[in-house]
């Protein structure tokens, strides 16, 4: 089987180093490759626009070494031209045409696979429609974003609330996201200690509604209890540091690495996914750190994203505000940590991996 991968991503060496880079977007997109790879021959072409403030050359030479071509955005054209010559080069060698997200440098692909019978398969991680974009620019890119859908013969959902923007007769599948169940093998069931970490990880922002989970900790009495925040994001850099200075119980880690995650995940007593739902780009979204989280075998508090309700039994919903966060915490601190452990850990078998990567293709 050859498969032909169009995307926007790294080796996750960089995720720390290049600030703009989509952690989680990222990590996905590399895990999906790496899946990939064991069903057939894989070859990615990446388009990266994002401002790089490192060697390109050092970026260029990882690649190679993981096997991705890639393509670094200019003021000009060139870039698009390139791209797009080898992304026609390597359309009639593949069985199947992958594509995360629908971007201007694809556009076309799925139209073009099917003029010398090769599937194609967009992975629609997030759309924002052209009604609810600010800019001419932006709602324009939206339109054709839109169209270009049309034109793959599958459609992979990471989310339920994207599927109005597709076509009915395009086939379909809704995958909220997939887990390495490998990464958490390891994790023990959370400690009956004194001192109660409630954690999040993730980018930092009022969209995924770290403001909130801030108010709502403030809310919480008690030195025994522990905010942790991890992530990247300079939107709330200073309401994190006011926040910490103020209250010692509020611990700012910055971005981690992988080690330095699974540590913190073992030393969670709750874990928290407080994204704001009252904003509209937040509809059409499947927050993937709820599997990773669920996979920890920890306590599990989130906002009510779609779909939520296959999670009902699994995860303590709260309502998009400091006081439904507070209530939902301080619920999931009542948990018994052994009894959670084992019920989110059986959970989460459905979601691997090795389950899921077949429905791709």
């Amino acid at each position: 089987m050859k498969i032909l991968f169009c995307g926007c991503c790294l080796p996750r060496k960089f995720e720390k180093r290049i600030e703009m880079l989509s952690v989680a977007g990222n990590q996905y997109q590399n895990n999906l490759i790496a899946n990939l790879r064991k069903l057939g021959e894989v070859k990615v072409l990446s388009y990266i626009n994002i401002p790089i403030e490192i060697d390109k050359s050092e970026i260029k030479r990882e690649c190679n070494r993981s096997n991705y071509q890639v393509v670094f955005s200019t003021s000009k054209r060139e870039s698009i031209k390139e791209y797009r010559k080898l992304m026609r080069e390597q359309v009639e060698w593949a069985d199947y045409v992958i594509a995360y997200n629908s971007m201007y440098p694809w556009f076309g692909i799925g139209k073009l696979a099917a003029k010398v019978n090769t599937k194609s398969v967009l992975v629609l991680a997030d759309y924002t429609p052209s009604r609810e974009q600010k800019s001419f620019a932006r709602k324009l890119y939206a339109f054709f974003m839109n169209i270009d859908f049309k034109m793959y013969s599958k459609i992979v959902l990471l989310s339920e609330g994207s599927e109005k923007y597709v076509s009915r007769r395009q086939e379909r599948i809704v995958i909220n996201g997939c887990i390495d169940e490998k990464k958490f093998e390891n994790v023990k069931e959370a400690s009956c200690s004194k001192i109660k970490n409630i954690v999040y990880s993730g980018v930092l922002s009022y969209v995924t509604g770290v403001d909130l989970l801030i108010e709502a900790f403030s809310k919480i009495e008690g030195e025994n209890y522990r905010l942790v925040i991890c992530g990247q994001g300079k939107e709330l850099d200073e309401l994190i540091k006011n926040a910490s200075s103020k209250d010692s119980r509020i611990i700012f880690k910055g971005f981690l690495s992988t080690e330095e995650y699974m540590s913190t995940i073992e030393q969670a007593s709750v874990l928290v996914n407080p994204r704001n739902m009252n904003y509209s780009q937040n509809q059409n979204n499947f927050p993937s750190k709820v599997l990773e989280y669920l996979a920890s075998g920890r306590p599990v508090v989130s906002t009510k994203f779609r779909g939520y309700e296959l999670y009902r039994n699994n995860i303590i919903f709260a309502d998009s505000s400091a006081n439904g966060i507070r209530i939902g915490i301080k619920d999931a601190l009542e948990l018994d940590p052994k009894e959670t452990y084992k019920k989110n850990r059986d959970f989460i078998k459905s979601f691997t991996w090795e389950q899921q990567i077949r429905k791709f293709l």
